[in-house]
């Protein structure tokens, strides 16, 4: 549209504009959507930092709740490092699991990453309470040493940091 406006002699381009900040928008998302893609693709080092995991998880599904009107936050403790050296594809199926049992149903979630004493604490706040977490996702997380607890309102997981404590040898 821009190109077959902008071709034309005479045209206007300010009435191009407005075609030309949703394309870059477009774009803008798209370009976030993929790199959400790749890093989830990747495999993960260690120490597995938790806040770019979470933020490629909560970037995927804030595009798919947009389309019912939800949305996805993540947000962290500024000050609080974020890595931790549990096995990475359960650290990354206990935030995606977080992200999706808290989501059925609600409108909206809120992630919220910060550290606890000795912990790592992500905890996921719905709009509705979070469906039931599958026994086999909840055996394999207790074996990669990440503590799930669920209430009401919130999941919350705890993973052991990079710097000491417990389930930092596996």
């Amino acid at each position: 549209m821009v190109r077959s406006r902008a071709a034309r002699g005479g045209s206007d381009l300010t009435s191009v504009a407005c075609f030309a900040e949703s394309a870059t928008d477009e774009l803008r998302r798209a370009t976030e959507l993929v790199e959400a893609l790749l890093s989830l693709a990747r495999p993960v080092r260690k120490p597995v930092d938790l806040w770019v995991v979470m933020q490629s998880l909560g970037t995927l599904r804030n595009a798919i709740a947009a389309q019912d009107g939800g949305v996805v936050t993540v947000e962290r403790s500024p000050d609080a490092e974020l890595e931790t050296f549990a096995d990475g594809d359960a650290t990354r199926l206990a935030l995606a699991t977080a992200l999706d049992v808290a989501l059925i149903g609600a409108a909206g979630v809120r992630c919220e990453m910060q550290r606890s004493g000795t912990a790592i604490v992500v905890t996921v706040h719905g709009s509705e309470p979070p469906a039931p977490i599958p026994d086999p996702v909840r055996a394999a997380l207790a074996d990669n040493g990440i503590e799930l607890e669920c209430s009401h309102a919130s999941l919350t997981l705890r993973f052991a940091p990079s710097g000491g404590g417990a389930g930092n040898a596996r």
